[in-house]
């Protein structure tokens, strides 16, 4: 199958093997942080919550960045640094070794928000887009089941082998994705539209207590805070 320039093909494979890697890791990563590293409630806590700070934080700029430089790089950079963050927390078995990782993974986390949808509706347009992107949560879903008995079978052998896995998988998508993925750069009047009505929006949805990060807490898909880089 050939990939290159093909923004439908792109898609799909980036959902459905983001969704395979991304769930073997979270398949197992609550039990290796408790079990294997034996974090305390509170550092568990303290996890949750620097992963968090760094999305509120980074949202805005990443948004920005992503009209700047073109979603494609976004995307790229996203899904590589969250590849790295679960690699760095399963090679080394250490609190600091997990906050730098989770500090990582939120990086990514904000330069993907809603910038993958945004990018093939661009590629695309919206009618084609529309099927794709059920097309593409299909995948999605049957990978992530997939994915479930698999990480428990890799997880026999050591705990850490589906994270440090699903993590290397997503540093080679992001490697594949940077030689294959097109990208249809927008004019300069809506990149400076959207850098100034972008963050005003981000502003009114935490005044309105819709926080961007609850989405990560209740689903394998990519991170998605309603952001639209």
């Amino acid at each position: 199958m050939r990939l290159r320039d093909d923004a439908p093909r792109v898609y799909l494979v980036m959902q459905s093997t983001y969704g395979f890697c991304f769930t073997l890791i979270v398949t197992v990563n609550l039990i290796y942080q408790a079990a294997t590293v034996g974090l305390t409630a509170f550092q568990l806590v303290l996890v949750g919550s620097v992963l968090e700070l760094v999305c509120v934080l980074c949202e805005v700029p990443t948004g920005a960045l992503a009209d700047l430089v073109g979603r494609r790089p976004a995307i790229v950079a996203g899904i590589a640094l969250i590849g790295a963050g679960f690699t760095l927390e399963g090679l080394v078995p250490e609190l600091g070794a997990i906050l730098a990782g989770n500090v990582l993974f939120g990086v990514g986390a904000t330069l993907t928000s809603g910038a993958e949808q945004a990018w093939l509706t661009d590629e695309v347009g919206e009618t084609t887009a529309a099927g794709l992107f059920l097309a593409g949560a299909r995948l999605e879903n049957g990978a992530t089941l997939a994915a479930i008995p698999v990480a428990v079978l890799l997880a026999q052998r050591t705990i850490t082998t589906p994270i440090v896995l699903g993590g290397l998988g997503l540093v080679a998508l992001a490697v594949l994705l940077a030689g294959v993925m097109p990208e249809t750069r927008r004019p300069v009047g809506e990149i400076v539209r959207l850098l100034i009505i972008e963050p005003t929006s981000f502003h009114c949805a935490i005044i309105h207590g819709k926080s961007p990060v609850a989405v990560m807490f209740t689903t394998f898909s990519f991170p998605d805070f309603g952001s639209s880089k």
